[in-house]
C-alpha cells in the first residue's frame, strides 16, 4: 500500500511494481483515466526521489514531474507514466530478421534517443544512469529518459556520491578512475563517458549480449573486476560488420580515446536519414 503520506487524487488505485525493504515503485491509476509512476525512497536511498524532482524541475520536461513530497521515513515523487517500447526493443527485428524495414526502425530509435541525449548534454547535463529499461522512444516524438536521480549537472549537488552506473556501461576512463578513487569519492561522468554507454547499450540492442566478455549483473563483487577488464580493453568482443553505417557509428562509440568519440549531437546528425545498408 501507497504511505498515507503521500498525498494523491482521491479515488486513485495503485498496483505495486517494485517492491524491496527501502524502496517501492507503483502504477497508480487516476480517476480521470491517467497514470502516474510513483516511487518511494527511505534509509539511505531516501534523498533519490527529491533528487530526481530537482533535476527536472531544472532541465523541464513539462508535465513529466506531477507531484513529490516528504514523508517521515522517505521522499517520494510522481511522474507521467510512460508507456512505450525501449530502444532495446525496437531493435529486436534486428536482432531477428535483420531486414530493411527492421534496420530503419532501429535506425529511427537510434536517432531519437540520440536527440533526446544531445538536448540533455547541450543543457550542461549528464544522464549518469543509461540502462536498457531507462530509454523509451515512442511511435512519434523524441524518446525519453527515465530516472535522473543520479544526473550531473553544475547548479545541483549529487545526493550520493556518483560511483558508475550499470557496471558493463562504465567507458574505459572512466573505471579507471573509479579503480583509483575511494569507495566514498565522487566521480563526474564526462560526455564523451555517457557516449561510450550509449555505445554499450547499442551493441547489447543489436547482438543480445555486452560487448566485454567477461560479463557482471552488478553483483558488488563483480564491479571492480569488470572496470579492471574495461579500462585494460584486452576483452571487448568484435562490433558487428553486417550493417556498415552503424557498425562505424558503434565503432566511433565505443573508440578507446573520448576524443575520438563523436557527440551526441554529431551521432543524430549522422543518423537524420536513416540508411538501412
Amino acid at each position: 500500500m501507497l504511505p498515507p503520506e503521500i498525498e494523491l487524487p482521491e479515488r486513485a488505485q495503485a498496483a505495486t511494481l517494485v517492491a524491496s525493504a527501502r524502496s517501492r515503485v507503483w502504477k497508480v491509476r487516476l480517476p480521470n483515466g491517467r497514470h502516474w509512476a510513483v516511487k518511494y525512497a527511505a534509509g539511505p536511498a531516501r534523498t533519490l526521489p527529491a533528487r530526481e524532482a530537482g533535476v527536472l524541475s531544472r532541465i523541464g520536461h513539462p508535465g513529466y514531474l506531477c507531484a513529490h513530497g516528504t514523508t517521515e521515513q522517505g521522499t517520494w515523487i510522481a511522474l507521467e507514466w510512460l508507456d512505450a517500447p525501449t530502444l532495446h526493443r525496437r531493435w529486436q527485428g534486428v536482432r531477428g530478421a535483420d531486414g530493411a524495414a527492421e534496420r530503419r526502425t532501429a535506425a529511427v530509435a537510434t536517432w531519437s534517443a540520440a536527440v533526446a541525449l544531445a538536448d540533455l548534454h547541450d543543457s550542461g547535463w549528464r544522464h549518469a544512469g543509461l540502462d536498457p529499461e531507462h530509454v523509451l522512444v515512442p511511435g512519434r516524438g523524441t524518446a525519453r529518459l527515465l530516472d535522473y536521480a543520479h544526473a550531473q549537472g553544475a547548479d545541483l549537488a549529487p545526493a550520493v556520491p556518483w560511483r558508475g552506473g550499470l557496471p558493463q556501461l562504465t567507458a574505459p576512463e572512466t573505471a579507471r578512475e573509479l579503480l583509483d578513487t575511494d569507495a566514498d569519492q565522487h566521480v563526474e561522468l564526462a560526455a564523451p563517458a555517457e557516449v561510450y554507454a550509449f555505445g554499450v547499450l547499442l551493441y547489447a540492442a543489436w547482438t543480445g549480449r555486452w560487448p566485454h566478455a567477461s560479463g557482471t549483473h552488478g553483483r558488488a563483487v563483480d564491479v571492480r573486476d569488470t572496470w579492471t577488464s574495461i579500462a585494460a580493453g584486452t576483452t571487448r568482443r568484435p562490433v558487428p560488420d553486417t550493417w556498415p553505417t552503424m557498425s562505424d557509428l558503434l565503432t566511433a562509440m565505443l573508440a578507446p580515446h573520448p576524443a575520438d568519440r563523436p557527440t551526441f549531437r554529431q551521432l543524430a546528425a549522422s543518423l537524420t536519414t536513416p540508411d538501412p545498408a
